[in-house]
C-alpha cells in the first residue's frame, strides 16, 4: 500500500482581551487527504472510458466535522477538528487519483467533467458511503456500497453492485490518527474497485 503523506492544516482563533485577562485561545484543526502522485499520463483517447460518478455520503458521518461512534452507541462529533472542505469532495478527489494511478486498464474519469464522453463509457461507477467514522474500539470504519452501470440507449442500467467494509486500526492517539486510518481505508476500497471493475471488464 502506498505511503501517503496526509496534511493538516492549523488554524487560531484569535482571542480577546477583557481587561487584563486574556482570553483562552482555542485551536481548530483541519484535515484533508493529499492525494497520491499520478505518475501515468492520463490518456483520454483510450478506451475502455469509465465514468466515477459523485460519491455520496449518508448521515451524520457526512458531518463537516470528525465523527466518532462511542461504546454506548452514541454518535460524538469533534469539537475543534474538521475536514477542510466537504467530505464527499475529498473522497471523490482521492479516490479518482487514486484509481487513475492504480490502473492502465481503463480511462477512469469524473462523470461531472466528461459528459462530452457519455456515450462512450463502458462503465459508470456510483458509490454509496454509510459509514465513516471513527469508533470505541480505536478503529476507523468505512462501508457501503458500490454499483456499476453500463448504458443501454439512453438509460443506465444496474450491472452488478458490492457491499463494502473495510476497518483500520488506529496506529497512534488522536485525529490526526484516526485520518491516517480512514485514508488507508480508502487505499483499500480504491483497490476492491479496481478488482471489481476487472472481473467486469473480464466478463464481457
Amino acid at each position: 500500500m502506498k505511503m501517503i503523506l496526509m496534511s493538516v492544516v492549523t488554524a487560531s482563533l484569535l482571542g480577546s482581551i477583557v481587561g487584563c485577562s486574556p482570553t483562552q485561545v482555542t485551536a481548530s484543526h483541519y484535515y484533508q487527504f493529499n492525494p497520491p502522485v499520478n505518475e501515468k499520463l492520463l490518456d483520454v483517447t483510450s478506451a475502455p472510458v469509465v465514468l466515477l460518478r459523485k460519491v455520496k455520503i449518508q448521515g451524520v458521518s457526512q458531518s463537516q466535522a470528525l465523527v466518532q461512534q462511542l461504546q454506548n452507541g452514541e454518535t460524538h462529533i469533534a469539537n475543534y477538528h474538521f475536514w477542510s472542505a466537504p467530505l464527499n469532495e475529498l473522497v471523490d478527489q482521492y479516490l479518482l487519483a487514486s484509481l487513475q494511478s492504480s490502473t492502465t486498464a481503463a480511462t477512469i474519469l469524473p462523470e461531472a467533467k466528461w459528459l462530452g464522453r457519455y456515450k462512450e463509457a463502458s462503465w459508470f461507477i456510483d458509490i454509496e458511503i454509510n459509514q465513516m467514522v471513527g469508533t470505541a474500539n480505536e478503529q476507523a470504519v468505512l462501508s457501503g456500497h458500490s454499483y456499476y452501470y453500463q448504458l443501454s440507449g439512453n438509460e443506465l442500467q444496474l450491472k452488478s453492485s458490492h457491499a463494502f467494509n473495510h476497518q483500520t486500526t488506529l496506529t497512534g492517539i488522536g485525529f490526526n490518527a484516526l485520518v491516517a486510518a480512514h485514508q488507508s481505508n480508502l487505499d483499500s476500497f480504491a483497490t476492491q474497485l479496481i478488482s471489481q471493475l476487472d472481473g467486469l471488464q473480464q466478463g464481457q
